[in-house]
């Protein structure tokens, strides 16, 4: 069979350019073959461990991670030739969108399924040069791999003796005994040693064992040399293909990015709110009485996304000159900044300056004091002279808590005729009560519940990226549960359903999802804290709540690590290692080391916003919890 698949197969690697000056997003998918029942836990590490590190890794590229992990999502009614055509369409996706697809395959004692000579019809075998006798999984390697001698292709062989700590009854799973089988894997793992480079094929060793009726694998999780292959191999070729540009860039250039990506991010899906964003456009285009527009809702209402999308509207109904010009033949700016998004965000003296940085381009001298800076912001938005511009403030109640009274002195209740600012809030906060009071009174967007609709048509977006979809009566299980009207919620039990790896048991897990924003928030948090790392990511979640402004993830790194093993300078520089060995070996007691006395840890604890604490709650008293986790050096 191999012979077969050589001589259709290139002679040379498929060539792989560097992409650069790119704008915008790219899309890198990652393709995951291998048998299933036999590579569940490897499944789940790369799942819910390495790819949301890459993940994070490619996001600060501008680059959007999708992995293709095909364990559920295939309807179940499905005939076998639409089962295999759906494998490999997936990967004709990864060839569209990366050139060379990203490539990971497992293998280990299990051949798969082989489909009959009838299972696979004659226009199915002409498109994919399909060879009779492959194995699926065998396929996928075909046609992801071997024939374009794919340079970002990654094999994966696990050591049979990974199994010996199973019990021969159980290991009928995990290994075939046939000697067909035996010997088609042994020319399977032989072809892919002879064709590809050492660098692309690693063996690695599990310690497998059995506990209550349970198989279990150590040496997969955390740092391990298999999580740390797979990761560190995908960086480089990811970096090989989307090389960053190393020019220096302006600080606020880099903010206004990081804003550009929040908005690109968040106005994808925006569905059923049809009706809002037509009236959030029309005031865009036409004003409403020189007032403010209010969108208000409840958290999670999807008013972030709401605001992404129309400010993404309104910059191409700029460029396409849709928005009349009250004088001139200036062309409208659009502005735009979510509170919270980044770093500094909720600075509200860093905030207005890039709002008249924006406002005002020629002007030479950044100010900085804030007294000036609201009265500068006022008089920009007041004046008819200003240039034609529209302002997206995404969740103005987050700004700094202690300057919110200072919202009426820098945001006008009369605007200029070349100003529209759209605004954007929690109901019944402090921001909305003061905006209420003004004169003429503006005109309020309500983001509320979503209609049925609307749910399924998200779950089913949300799903789709991944390649994977809910038979009908799942989609109406999760869609009739009472916290799906909450988008928030309804892209939080997406993601939960997305990573969960048991198909036989995704009905269940959709039925105990939790009906509320809160409990389904703390159940996400309970399952990130049983893997490893569990204890920094409290640390974690605390230091950036009592931080005032966010933190960049090299002042976490350092506040994270003990006193011996803060290495930014290391960090920053890529070694990383003792900064991961350090905090791999914490517990909870000195995951940061802070020695204050009590009432400072009270002090705190009680800066801790109602949300999070709601959120967040652990079996240990606040006071003991505080301790453990909070005691500054």
């Amino acid at each position: 069979m191999w012979s077969i698949v050589k001589k259709t197969s290139d002679k040379q690697a498929i060539n792989v350019e560097p992409i650069k000056n790119r704008k915008g997003w790219r899309t890198i998918r990652i393709f995951v073959s291998s048998t299933f029942k036999d590579f569940h836990h490897e499944r789940e590490v790369l799942v819910k461990e390495v790819f949301p590190d890459l993940r994070l890794w490619c996001e600060q590229r501008k680059l959007r991670l999708v992995e293709c992990d095909l364990r559920w999502g295939v309807p179940k009614d499905s005939t076998t030739e639409e089962t295999i055509k759906i494998c490999l369409s997936e990967l004709d996706r990864c060839y569209e969108d990366n050139v060379a697809p990203f490539f990971l395959n497992l293998a280990g004692e299990r051949a798969g399924w082989i489909p009959k000579f009838e299972d696979v019809s004659l226009n199915l075998a002409a498109q994919y040069g399909w060879v009779y006798g492959l194995s699926v999984t065998e396929m996928e390697i075909v046609h992801g791999a071997f024939r374009k001698l794919n340079p970002n292709a990654l094999f994966l062989l696990r050591e049979p003796d990974s199994l010996d700590g199973i019990p021969d009854d159980v290991k009928k799973d995990f290994q075939d005994t046939s000697e067909f089988c035996v010997e088609k894997l042994k020319a399977l793992k032989n072809v892919i040693i002879d064709t590809f480079e050492e660098s692309h094929v690693y063996r690695y060793r599990v310690k497998g064992k059995y506990n209550h009726g349970v198989v279990e694998f150590e040496g997969l999780s955390g740092n391990s040399p298999f999580s740390q292959t797979v990761f560190d191999f995908f960086q480089k070729r990811i970096e090989i293909l989307y090389p960053l540009d190393p020019s220096p860039e302006d600080p606020l250039q880099v903010q206004k990015e990081a804003h550009e990506t929040f908005l690109d991010s968040r106005s994808q899906f925006v569905l059923g709110r049809d009706k809002l964003i037509s009236q959030i456009d029309h005031y865009s285009k036409y004003g409403n009485n020189r007032t403010p527009l209010l969108v208000i809702g409840s958290a999670g209402a999807g008013k972030s996304a709401l605001m992404a999308k129309c400010a993404s509207n309104a910059i191409q109904m700029a460029e396409k000159n849709e928005i009349a010009v009250p004088a001139g033949d200036k062309k409208w700016k659009i502005f735009f900044h979510f509170v919270g998004a980044t770093p500094g965000s909720t600075d509200l003296a860093f905030f207005l300056q890039r709002l008249t940085k924006e406002a005002k381009p020629d002007m030479k001298d950044i100010v900085s004091d804030l007294d000036t800076l609201i009265q500068l912001t006022n008089s920009l938005l007041t004046n008819p002279n200003t240039e034609p511009i529209i302002l997206f403030i995404d969740a103005v109640n987050q700004l700094d808590e202690d300057k919110q009274q200072f919202l009426s002195r820098w945001l006008p209740d009369c605007l200029s005729p070349t100003v529209r600012i759209i605004v954007s809030m929690i109901e019944g906060t402090q921001s909305h009560q003061m905006l209420r009071s003004y004169k003429p009174y503006p005109i309020e967007i309500v983001c509320g519940p979503l209609h049925m609709e609307a749910r399924m048509e998200i779950v089913s977006n949300i799903l789709s990226i991944y390649n994977k979809q809910l038979d009908s009566e799942q989609l109406e299980t999760l869609c009739q549960k009472r916290g799906s009207s909450n988008p928030l919620w309804l892209t939080l039990a997406c993601e939960e359903l997305r990573v969960f790896g048991t198909f036989e048991l995704l009905k269940d897990k959709i039925v105990n999802l939790p009906d509320d924003l809160i409990n389904l928030e703390t159940e996400v948090f309970t399952r990130f804290e049983s893997k490893t790392g569990g204890v920094l990511m409290k640390a974690t979640l605390c230091l950036l709540e009592v931080s005032r402004h966010g933190l960049l993830e090299t002042e976490l790194l350092a506040l994270l690590g003990d006193s011996k093993n803060i290495q930014c300078t290391e960090y920053i520089e890529g070694e990383d290692d003792k900064i991961m060995e350090a905090t791999e070996k914490m517990n909870i007691q000195s995951a940061i080391t802070l020695d204050t006395e009590k009432h400072e840890v009270e002090q705190l604890t009680d800066m801790f916003s109602k949300q999070v604490e709601d959120t967040y709650k652990v079996k240990e008293t606040k006071e003991n919890d505080t301790k453990s986790i909070m005691t500054f050096d």
